[in-house]
């Protein structure tokens, strides 16, 4: 959720963007979650959606990979644009004025800090032929991953359990 007064118009960097309606310090908190104002999918469910919500939540929505989830933002942040140079800063839970930000500015982000899976800082867009298939990799590889980190937090409770078994012998 924005904290900050805005509006959405026309950007120079792409189609539509969030621009503030107040000077914003900086530092200043600019953006926090709220489950009131934006939806965090789990990627299973967002794989039962038809192709065009699929494509959406690519280009809106940022990914969690310790969560499996994409949030989505139903208020101006679902227009922030990309920027090399943003003027926000993300820390993952919040984001912050890195610098002062006058009435009229558009407020940008750097995509690669809050991972919003159709952009590549490298190729612009990264379009997948099948978004449904772009999904289910993304889905299958990070379960993997979560599947071995949480084996990997029961080796030590194991190696516990076989030395309590050896010294009950």
């Amino acid at each position: 959720m924005l904290t900050v007064d805005h509006n959405i118009s026309q950007s120079t960097i792409h189609g539509l963007g969030v621009f503030s309606n107040e000077k914003i310090a900086a530092g200043q908190l600019v953006w926090t979650f709220s489950p009131v104002v934006d939806r965090e999918v789990p990627i299973e469910q967002l794989l039962k959606m038809p192709d065009h919500v699929l494509r959406m939540f690519a280009r809106h929505a940022w990914y969690v990979k310790e969560r499996g989830t994409f949030v989505i933002g139903l208020d101006g942040d679902y227009f922030m644009n990309h920027s090399d140079e943003p003027n926000l800063t993300d820390d993952g839970e919040h984001m912050y004025a890195a610098r002062d930000i006058e009435v009229g500015d558009e407020l940008t982000c750097d995509y690669s800090t809050v991972t919003v899976v159709e952009f590549d800082p490298n190729k612009g867009h990264a379009h997948a032929e099948d978004i449904r298939e772009f999904y289910t990799k993304i889905f299958q590889q990070d379960a993997h991953q979560r599947v071995n980190a949480e084996v990997g937090m029961l080796a030590p409770i194991s190696k516990l359990a076989q030395l309590q078994m050896r010294s009950c012998a």
